[in-house]
């Protein structure tokens, strides 16, 4: 049953290091926030692997329980990634960069 903990430590690799890059651009409550979409995922995966290290017939369905736990979560992403640029956009507003003009 290798495969079984080959597939968590990839599958949830992944899913720790995409949310670590987010996290570090991010300021406030979103360094925190962008830790969410990837936890239902993580606790998925690691359930399948512990159900096919003791019962490699378990997780038959498995495609089917990722895609519906998957697509909740890239939703999740996509707004915390809107907000993100949003919250860029408006402290690029209130604060301009300088003139490169010289006063006459």
């Amino acid at each position: 049953m290798a495969w079984a903990v080959g597939f968590f430590l990839v599958v949830n690799g992944a899913l720790v290091s995409c949310a670590r890059f987010r996290s570090r651009r991010a300021t406030g409550m979103l360094r925190f926030l962008f830790w969410l979409p990837p936890l239902p995922l993580i606790w998925l995966t690691t359930s399948m692997s512990w159900g096919w290290l003791h019962d490699p017939t378990s997780s038959n369905l498995w495609p089917i329980a990722m895609v519906i736990v998957a697509v909740p979560c890239s939703l999740l992403e996509l707004a915390l990634l809107a907000a993100q640029r949003m919250a860029a956009r408006r402290a690029a507003s209130m604060n301009p960069p300088p003139s490169t003009t010289s006063p006459s």
